[in-house]
């Protein structure tokens, strides 16, 4: 598979897992995984994947080197955007093969949300790999954090 469709299918993903959960259908009511407990198990693995990310991140030794550089790429893929988007970006952290990206306000409606797929195109040469975590605390509404690693 080509750079760009794995970069196009790595930012639809990301997207798709940053988009807030629709109301199901009638007829999924029934459905036994759609229940309160089937949904607080899913809570809580997402919790522990959020954790175990950030885990695994925070254990990654520092590259000065790769930092400089990558925090700079990163953030540059996010001026070529409009200042909506822009002001989305809280922080940018780099370690020695991963960066830690967060955003904020992104659950909320936006007509410049589609400004996101170019930023991280931008980005993949670089950071191929992602996964999309929301943080859980009271401080959390609205927030993903994206963990981008070559």
């Amino acid at each position: 598979m080509s750079g760009l469709a794995c970069s196009v299918r790595r930012t639809f993903a990301i997207l798709l897992a940053a988009l807030p959960m629709a109301a199901p259908a009638v007829h999924e009511a029934a459905s036994p995984r759609m229940d309160a407990q089937a949904r607080a198990e899913a809570a809580r693995a997402e919790r522990r994947r959020a954790a175990d990310g950030e885990a695994d991140f925070r254990a990654e030794p520092v590259d000065a080197a790769f930092v400089a550089g990558t925090v700079d790429k990163v953030r540059g893929a996010f001026e070529g955007a409009s200042e909506p988007l822009r002001s989305r970006l809280r922080s940018v952290e780099c370690r020695s093969r991963s960066c830690r990206v967060e955003l904020v306000d992104v659950l909320a409606p936006r007509p410049d949300d589609s400004e996101l797929i170019p930023v991280l195109n931008r980005i993949a040469d670089t950071l191929p790999r992602a996964s999309v975590t929301r943080p859980d605390g009271p401080d959390a509404d609205g927030r993903v954090v994206l963990y981008l690693s070559r």
